[in-house]
């Protein structure tokens, strides 16, 4: 007997595909309010290590707005697999940025932790759904 609740196919189809949106739209959003609130917007503790990439902030948040256009195109193009691609560079910006709060509380006992759960949590939920647009393409093939 399994413990899996049934649920409807494409109501499930839905809620994915506005996840996707959704990450996309934050990606893009996210990524612009890095590049126009400067570098006086990331003056807390928590940013130092963060701010270690060569262009930081900006260069952060133009990676996370790229990745996020391409999700969201590829949702509108219906791609698959650029939808894929999309959230799986959302994905890989949010686990290194969850990564540079690590170092930082590490290095700094004063340095806020909250970031690391919230972007480790949308880096898991990009590649889930990241996952089921490239999965859901072999299906059509």
């Amino acid at each position: 007997m399994s413990t899996e609740l049934v649920i409807n196919a494409r109501l499930a189809q839905y809620v994915v595909q506005t996840i996707g949106r959704i990450i996309s739209i934050f990606a893009v959003l996210q990524g612009l309010s890095i590049i126009l609130g400067g570098k006086v917007r990331w003056s807390a503790e928590a940013f130092a290590t963060a701010l270690l990439l060569p262009g930081a902030p900006p260069s952060w948040g133009w990676l996370l707005s790229i990745f996020g256009l391409i999700a969201i195109a590829g949702t509108f193009a219906r791609r698959g697999n650029m939808v894929a691609f999309g959230l799986f560079g959302c994905a890989a910006w949010s686990l290194f940025f969850a990564a540079s709060f690590v170092v930082t509380a590490i290095q700094n006992e004063r340095s806020a932790l909250t970031g690391i759960w919230a972007y480790l949590l949308l880096s898991i939920i990009s590649v889930l759904v990241g996952v089921t647009y490239r999965e859901s393409r072999k299906l059509e093939s």
